[in-house]
């Protein structure tokens, strides 16, 4: 399940890689959404806390960031606003045991794409994966000289 670029003049197909970025201080929660990604065709990265996030992030530039609220000093909301702000279309989904109503209203004024209690409802968020991969990674890309005829 690995979507494809067509590229150069020979048209050679090459697998486009989809990078997410995990974002929990808890192990078991950050492999389990790790071995969900891989099985759904996605490259996961993962981060311990918030600073590992972001450095993260400014080497891999995933498609869509899964974190924590709570990561430490550096919270998941920090981490959603540095990288809304590094690159303002990156989807940033909350999966976290914190279920309070102000924390999810907070989340998604600043620019969460979706807030899921843990355990996440696996089937809705690759549902919101897939929509995330839809739009933001072209199927087949044409070579640039059709585009200059």
């Amino acid at each position: 399940m690995h979507d494809t670029r067509q590229e150069g003049p020979d048209r050679i197909s090459r697998p486009v890689v989809r990078h997410v970025l995990i974002v929990d201080g808890q192990s078991a929660s950050r492999e389990t959404l790790g071995l969900a990604f891989r099985t759904w065709g996605y490259r996961p990265h993962m981060a311990r806390d918030g600073a590992e996030a972001i450095s993260i992030f400014e080497k891999v530039s995933p498609l869509l960031v899964v974190t924590e609220l709570n990561l430490g000093r550096v919270s998941g909301l920090d981490v959603l606003r540095h990288f809304k702000a590094a690159d303002p279309d990156v989807v940033v989904v909350f999966v976290t045991g914190c279920r309070s109503m102000a924390d999810a209203k907070t989340a998604m004024r600043a620019g969460a794409a979706d807030f899921l209690a843990k355990p996440p409802d696996y089937i809705r968020l690759k549902s919101l994966v897939d929509h995330v991969s839809s739009v933001r990674l072209p199927h087949t890309a044409e070579p640039i000289e059709s585009l200059v005829q």
